[in-house]
């Protein structure tokens, strides 16, 4: 997800095409900015492979004081990555330079909530790439 300073939404992209002033635009005005099918479906299965197989080895803590139905970890190899090849597509639809600071990964389980909040402010803008174990490719939204 990508979002100005805790308001949270999401806009990662990979191969996406899109018109970049039209994006840049509407994030600005709404204060966030929805791209569909960002990465392709087999990468969406292989990540969501990779923390199912972190959560079934105790490497994401279940109720990490945010979410009670939820694993959660910062810092991990495959979060770090995606943080990496998603900030220069962020940035361009944020319309500025950013530097990535962070990156947490959550897995939800059935009835999992995240209560609206705010993000530390060394986050600005915040990515969220969701729907990895969904049956299409991986949405997002970004936010400001």
């Amino acid at each position: 997800m990508v979002s100005r300073a805790g308001t949270g939404r999401a806009d990662p992209a990979a191969k996406v095409s899109y018109d970049h002033h039209q994006h840049h635009t509407t994030f600005h005005r709404d204060g966030y900015r929805l791209l569909r099918g960002v990465l392709p479906v087999p990468l969406c299965q292989f990540i969501a492979s990779y923390f199912a197989l972190l959560v079934s080895n105790d490497y994401m803590v279940l109720n990490d004081g945010q979410v009670e139905q939820g694993y959660g970890a910062y810092g991990l190899p495959m979060s770090e990555t995606l943080l990496a090849s998603l900030t220069p597509v962020v940035a361009k639809v944020a319309g500025e330079p950013l530097f990535p600071t962070y990156s947490y990964a959550r897995v939800y389980l059935n009835g999992a909530v995240l209560e609206r909040h705010t993000d530390r402010n060394a986050c600005e803008v915040n990515c969220s790439v969701t729907g990895l174990a969904g049956p299409g490719p991986a949405s997002g939204a970004m936010s400001a």
